[in-house]
């Protein structure tokens, strides 16, 4: 006759309110488990799991998939594939050799890695990879180059805080004209303001007619910014190369050379009785005939 071995057996609760001896086996009637106690704590020690208890922990387990109730991780031992789920509707098959959309996938035909706020679309047949922030695609990377999807103008590559080192092209596109080095102004100086060399920092207003001091004109939008690192209290773009507006005062006649005024901050046209070197900032690129003063665009660099 065998002898029937009965284990000190109670509910869930009960196994967790009791302090057992160390080794000690119970077993749990609500989870149908057997506990082992390790004599110090209640409920202390730990579960031998049966396959029911690890079905109702987690979800749902079947022969090839693991389910939290919403989505699931199928693992298809065939072949050694693992097949990814959402929803119970496959998405992908990731095989030895890559990965491959197997059916069921989103409209847009692609792979989506969700965390309920940003994700990012997989490739799809043509090859690009979306990135998608709140639904929204934001860049895409293609075979041809990264586009933007959020329009003209927006969003930048790196910031102030957080920039890239070198980068390597073969060209550039700029929609803004000219490029600009920054330079520590004695004050906030306006768009197209004539600047020299000197006052209490770098560069100031000038104020002497054909001053060879001339450092160039206030930039409004350069396509290039040097020296943009700059510590100071009035930072100032300074047009080196391009066109950019200049304040100045009449009458000038497009291709005439310019020069700094007597007036503050003012460009006029060159005396050429009064040329030295280096006194030059410009050609205007538009006329002004009046004798008042008036913002035209003017060509630095190419004297």
């Amino acid at each position: 006759m065998s002898t029937q071995v009965q284990y000190r057996r109670g509910t869930g609760a009960q196994n967790n309110a009791f302090t057992g001896a160390l080794g000690e086996i119970t077993v749990d009637t609500t989870n149908w488990t057997l506990r082992v106690h390790d004599g110090a704590t209640a409920g202390g020690g730990g579960n031998l799991a049966t396959v029911a208890y690890v079905d109702a922990e987690i979800g749902g387990l079947s022969a090839d998939s693991i389910s939290n109730g919403t989505s699931n991780v199928k693992v298809v031992s065939s072949g050694g594939n693992v097949t990814v789920a959402v929803g119970g509707t496959n998405r992908g098959t990731f095989y030895s050799s890559g990965l491959s959309i197997t059916g069921g996938v989103a409209a847009n035909g692609y792979i989506d890695l969700n965390n309920g706020t940003s994700n990012v679309h997989l490739p799809s047949a043509n090859g690009n990879v979306h990135f998608t922030i709140a639904g929204n695609s934001v860049m895409r990377i293609t075979a041809t180059g990264i586009v933007n999807d959020m329009g003209n103008g927006v969003g930048n590559i790196g910031n102030s805080t957080g920039y890239f080192n070198t980068i390597f092209a073969k060209a550039t596109s700029a929609q803004y004209a000219d490029v600009a080095e920054l330079y520590a102004a004695d004050q906030k100086y306006d768009v197209g303001t004539v600047l020299v060399f000197g006052g209490d920092h770098e560069v100031t207003a000038s104020a002497k007619s054909h001053d060879t001091a001339v450092a160039g004109t206030v930039s409004q939008q350069p396509a290039y910014v040097m020296n943009s690192g700059l510590q100071a209290a009035h930072p100032v773009a300074v047009a080196l190369l391009g066109r950019v507006p200049c304040k100045v005062i009449g009458p000038i006649s497009k291709g005439d050379l310019l020069v700094a005024s007597d007036q503050p901050g003012i460009a006029c046209r060159l005396d050429r009785s009064k040329f030295q070197p280096g006194c030059v900032i410009g050609k205007a690129v538009e006329a002004h005939t009046g004798a008042d003063i008036a913002v035209i665009e003017v060509v630095v660099g190419r004297l």
